[in-house]
């Protein structure tokens, strides 16, 4: 039988996120009550927030993990299909950064690291949103948690400087890492790192399934501190793979 470089047929059709190995856990007493487990349990509506919440939250931070599968299916090793990405959710009537991002009151930013999109290689804004409010990402797993201002300055603080996708540190990288700098609940996008992987790690813990992404139009990349704004209904990006919803 024709023996099969596996590194190499890996490094050839991953392609996909991180930012260092982390490791499956549960979470501590001290992050269970800071943990949305269950989207039954909190209303995704903005008016609620500000009547229930605690007032030291800035923003709901959300994890997602999709694969091309459903959500009861199992993860596959080598699914190098998908994505993965996060999302900052401000629960105020001021406005809050999300990554470099003005995110005004009330407002959810998506963010996620690409390599399929020839304007920028790296993090994107708001592409997710996008493509969830076009019906993407159906069946897409997520974790999501309280995040203090503090918690959402050291959370800025590693969005704004993992600007960049390769094959190995691809989506699934970046949102693990994210989540990992916040939160107790350690996840992990396995060895090789993969949304199904991260999806595997996700459903280990009390998870939601197609958590509502709010819309957000506000899509682009950022030169240094310019916002390079892409209009996802010209024609040009309409043909082209711009509209590809996956990190592929």
């Amino acid at each position: 039988m024709k023996k099969i470089n596996l590194l190499s047929l890996i490094g050839s059709i991953v392609m996909c996120g991180v930012c260092a190995l982390s490791f499956n856990g549960t979470a501590s007493a001290n992050d269970i009550d800071s943990i949305i487990s269950n989207e039954n349990n909190v209303s995704i509506r903005r008016s609620s927030y500000k009547e229930t919440r605690d007032s030291s939250y800035e923003a709901i931070v959300s994890i997602f993990a999709y694969d091309g599968n459903p959500s009861s299916s199992s993860s596959s090793f080598l699914n190098f299909n998908g994505h993965a990405f996060i999302t900052i959710e401000n629960l105020n009537a001021n406005s809050i950064k999300a990554g470099k991002m003005t995110a005004y009151a009330y407002e959810t930013v998506s963010l996620s690291t690409w390599g399929n999109k020839s304007q920028h290689n790296g993090l994107w804004y708001n592409l997710e949103s996008y493509f969830a409010n076009k019906g993407e990402y159906d069946g897409r797993v997520s974790l999501s948690r309280y995040t203090t201002s503090s918690e959402l300055e050291t959370l800025n603080s590693y969005i704004n400087s993992h600007d960049s996708w390769s094959a190995f540190t691809n989506c699934s990288s970046f949102a693990t890492g994210a989540w990992n700098t916040i939160s107790s609940t350690k996840l992990s996008a396995g060895w090789i790192n993969t949304p199904s992987n991260l999806k595997g790690s996700i459903k280990k813990n009390s998870y939601s399934i197609n958590r509502a992404i709010g819309y957000n139009s506000n899509v682009g990349y950022y030169t240094g501190d310019t916002f390079n704004y892409v209009n996802m209904n010209s024609k040009g990006i309409l043909d082209s793979e711009m509209v590809n919803p996956n990190s592929l």
